[in-house]
């Protein structure tokens, strides 16, 4: 609870310290699929986006979409929308739009299928597809 009063508080490093102390504790104790363990990480990677520390945002949010590859599967729609929602930002924010893109890409074609072309999350993804191109030709 601690950190996220800090986090409330845009007391990102102090979070983090406290966050990056406990995750360790998580993964022995839970598991690194756990629920509680994945939001601990995931705050953690969020964290690093609002310090700016981009690389070390993308870096976490990989480490999380290899557990959702093992504990869901490749193709499976929570891998997608956590690859969209989280990685393709980053990437785009990083200037890797053809990596963005594709995850995005996918993403889509199985938001799609599985919630349908009007379903909130496919809308997000699209917007994002949308923005990575824009993003993509302003930085050429």
């Amino acid at each position: 609870m601690e950190a996220q009063s800090l986090y409330d508080l845009k007391k990102y490093s102090e979070a983090f310290d406290i966050l990056f102390e406990i995750y360790p504790e998580a993964v022995l104790q839970y598991g690194p699929t756990h629920e509680l363990t994945m939001i601990i990480h995931l705050t953690m990677g969020r964290i690093m986006g609002a310090l700016g520390n981009h690389e070390d945002e993308l870096e976490i949010f990989e480490e999380i979409d290899k557990i959702n590859m093992y504990k869901y599967g490749a193709n499976h729609l929570k891998t997608h929308n956590s690859r969209a929602a989280l990685i393709a930002p980053v990437m785009i924010l990083l200037g890797r739009h053809d990596e963005a893109l594709k995850l995005c890409a996918d993403a889509y074609e199985v938001q799609k299928k599985e919630l349908g072309e009007t379903h909130e999350r496919t809308q997000m993804t699209k917007i994002a597809i949308d923005l990575a191109l824009q993003d993509k030709a302003l930085n050429q």
